[in-house]
């Protein structure tokens, strides 16, 4: 009876065996097999770094599933494999060139984004080099030289951004400050502290439209010849002192290329000098204004900007404030020539399906998409040659009121990234709104 008993459990144990083999066979079988990631091909381009070379091997790749909040899927670009295995679904790849901070000091951060693929059972998907541009803010603080013959030891600029990144910059320190940006925060606070001929001070500054891409340039010189005092008494004369100057290189991401080391500074037509108290002597008269260095050294002649417009960098306008008499335009200074005019129009109203509809899209150059000239100089731009290698054009998009104004409550912001034959970048951005 014990023989029998154990061949008979043995028998269901070998049945139960079978039983979950053949459910483990059917649910493999109801599963779709992965589909192969091909890296081979996956390089990183770096740009807006000038001559600089960046060195990728330790940016960071993340292979991302749509839907999904957290990638798949990280690899150091050094060590990433040759092949992975995923599951069918739509991807992408994003890569950064470190975990970024609040504020750091010499360390761009650079991001890129692949476009989205599809991952296929059983099939092999490859992917194209992805491009990384320079993604964080950077701030530059330059104490003048007259400056520097008046202050003490004691003398520091403190630079706030994104309401938390905090660096403290000295007269001597030679270091580049690079601030994240983050939505909603487009702030920064500088706050200039020490004693300056033989007075303690403190001043802050606030600059408006800081965002990803940029290069500000914070300057401090004195504004006139301060003398030594003969004692830390008498009257404060406000009307000179230390001038405060700000600069920067505006990038639209789209087009990024921002240069490295010591770039020209485009200034900034928005900012207006600070002042710091000092003590002049008595009966001087306040040295000339500088002329503007941004890109000549004769006032007569034009710069590269957008002076005439009505259509001011940073504002918002309504339909309602253009008319024929006073149009909406905007005028490009270029005495090197313009080489490319790129155009971004992010609408609620004009979306690509929209602008597909009168031969547009939402991102076109002005100078160099041959394809929609035709349909740009129907709506009144210039194209092609009637702005490509000219110094001066102008752009009225007037038209646009009435084609905007049909679609209802809307708002469309237009963003053009000018670039000059020498590789200098000018960017303006507006808003039309529809109520």
């Amino acid at each position: 009876m014990k023989i029998k008993s154990i061949l008979y459990k043995g028998a269901l144990l070998s049945m139960a065996l079978i039983g979950m083999t053949a459910c483990n066979e059917e649910s493999k079988s109801l599963v779709a097999p992965d589909g192969h990631l091909n890296l081979k091909n996956l390089g990183v381009e770096v740009t807006g770094t000038g001559r600089a070379t960046v060195d990728v091997s330790n940016f960071i790749v993340d292979i991302c599933q749509e839907g999904k909040e957290t990638p798949v899927k990280t690899f150091a670009f050094k060590n990433m494999p040759s092949v992975v295995d995923l599951t069918p679904g739509e991807y992408y790849i994003d890569v950064r060139s470190h975990n970024l901070e609040k504020a750091e000091w010499d360390n761009p951060y650079y991001t890129g984004k692949s476009e989205k693929f599809e991952i296929i059972a059983d099939d092999v998907t490859d992917v194209e080099p992805i491009k990384c541009v320079f993604s964080s803010l950077k701030v530059s603080v330059v104490f003048g030289p007259k400056l520097l013959k008046k202050i003490g030891n004691d003398v520091t600029v403190t630079v706030v951004a994104n309401d938390e990144g905090r660096l403290v910059y000295a007269p001597d320190d030679n270091r580049e400050g690079y601030f994240a940006t983050i939505d909603g925060s487009t702030t920064l606070v500088a706050v200039f502290s020490g004693t300056v001929n033989g007075h303690k001070e403190e001043f802050s500054r606030t600059y408006t439209d800081v965002a990803a891409g940029q290069h500000r340039t914070i300057t401090y010189e004195v504004g006139n010849d301060v003398p030594e005092p003969d004692a830390p008494t008498g009257s404060v004369d406000q009307s000179q002192g230390i001038n405060v100057d700000v600069s920067y290189v505006d990038v639209d991401l789209i087009n990024a290329d921002v240069t490295g080391g010591n770039e020209d500074i485009i200034p900034d037509p928005g900012e207006k000098p600070g002042q710091l108290p000092a003590l002049p002597d008595e009966g001087e008269e306040p040295s000339p204004e500088k002329p503007d260095e941004g890109n000549t050294t004769d006032p007569d002649e034009p710069k590269f900007s957008f002076e005439g417009s009505t259509l001011e960098n940073g504002k918002s306008y309504m339909t309602t404030d253009f008319t024929a008499a006073n149009p909406a335009k905007l005028v490009i200074n270029c005495p090197d020539g313009i080489a490319s005019a790129a155009v971004t129009i992010d609408s609620s109203f004009l979306t690509p399906d929209e602008l597909e509809g009168v031969g547009l899209s939402d991102k076109f150059d002005l100078c160099n998409d041959e394809a929609l000239f035709e349909a740009l100089q129907g709506l009144g731009f210039p194209a092609g040659d009637q702005i490509k290698n000219q110094t001066t054009a102008t752009i009225e998009i007037t038209g646009f009121m009435d084609l905007l104004a049909i679609g209802g409550t809307s708002t469309s912001k237009f963003t053009f990234v000018v670039t000059d034959s020498k590789g200098v970048i000018k960017t303006t951005q507006f808003s039309i709104n529809v109520e």
